[in-house]
């Protein structure tokens, strides 16, 4: 389920002009040395709609579209197969396959670099300026991108207990997001260590549970700032780290995670996600008790919350 709510985001994405496709279609088939025929054509066309590099559209597009496939893809007169020499080279070329080296004058320490779906999950820690604590989280770059400089991705929230790894280890998603060719940005649902008395003391509130908001009461309000760190602090470590787009990005999440999402999303007013989707979302936290105590506990009462409400009365 959790795959499936993906998808809307993941279509969103996908969109690309279809003329811009049609002419580079054609590029792309005469450079590849494709047959002039219906099923090279619809193979062309089917692969300029998967190119993130492409969705500027016109030939130097293509042009880098076919740099790529070229150094990562071999093709026959029946499909195109991986390279994978060359493909674990252009990861090499990124910072290492199998290692945890980071590249010079990162900001990030790469903890482990995953082979799944044809692409990489990058989980990674850093210094964050918003909760004052070390913070981790964890990017899928999928297959067909090693040159683009604006990925397009989804974010991805999650809910109550979670860290950055449940949604690697369950959602099923790689997949989609590979076949797509966007990435997954993965975030934790809180600070961890911070040392405020008591985060550790329950489920529902602390540790794995920061609400995606921004605490405004004493003790928590020093590291407890999720919503800075979703909206602002994270992407902008991602785009530069990654070269994830910074305008063609979508959010969701599941539970407090879909909570997170929708606000953070409508409270945008449309200017920085394209889509927002949600699953099993708490979506009226100011009549439930789990908002309740956030915001009580956060912002000193539940009427505080009520800007970080997706369905308020």
């Amino acid at each position: 389920a959790m795959s499936r709510i993906l998808l809307f985001g993941l279509a969103t994405l996908a969109n690309t002009n279809a003329a811009a496709n049609t002419n580079a279609a054609s590029f792309i088939a005469s450079q590849l040395g494709f047959r002039r025929s219906a099923s090279n054509a619809l193979l062309a066309s089917s692969l300029l709609r998967s190119s993130t590099s492409l969705r500027q559209g016109g030939q130097r597009s293509a042009q880098r579209f076919i740099h790529l496939r070229r150094g990562c893809w071999r093709t026959d007169s029946r499909r195109l197969q991986p390279n994978t020499n060359a493909y674990s080279h252009a990861l090499r070329m990124n910072g290492g396959a199998s290692n945890t080296e980071s590249p010079s004058g990162s900001a990030i320490s790469v903890l482990a670099r995953i082979p799944v779906a044809g692409g990489t999950l990058i989980r990674f820690s850093h210094e964050s300026i918003s909760t004052k604590t070390p913070m981790t989280a964890a990017v899928f770059i999928p297959p067909g991108v090693e040159y683009s400089d604006d990925i397009p991705a989804l974010y991805w929230l999650s809910g109550l207990t979670c860290n950055d790894e449940n949604f690697s280890q369950k959602a099923g998603a790689f997949s989609h997001a590979a076949k797509e060719r966007i990435a997954l940005v993965i975030p934790d649902t809180s600070p961890r260590g911070a040392g405020v008395e008591g985060e550790d003391a329950s489920w529902d509130f602390g540790s794995g549970a920061g609400f995606y908001i921004d605490a405004t009461v004493e003790p928590w309000s020093k590291n407890y700032q999720m919503y800075t760190y979703i909206t602002k602090e994270l992407p902008a470590l991602v785009e530069k780290e990654f070269k994830i787009s910074s305008h063609l990005r979508s959010i969701s999440g599941h539970s407090m995670g879909g909570h997170g999402a929708l606000t953070i999303a409508f409270k945008d007013g449309g200017k920085s996600w394209v889509s927002v989707s949600a699953f099993a979302p708490i979506s009226n936290p100011t009549e439930c008790p789990w908002g309740q105590k956030a915001f009580k506990g956060y912002l000193g009462d539940v009427a505080a919350g009520a800007g970080h409400d997706a369905a308020p009365p």
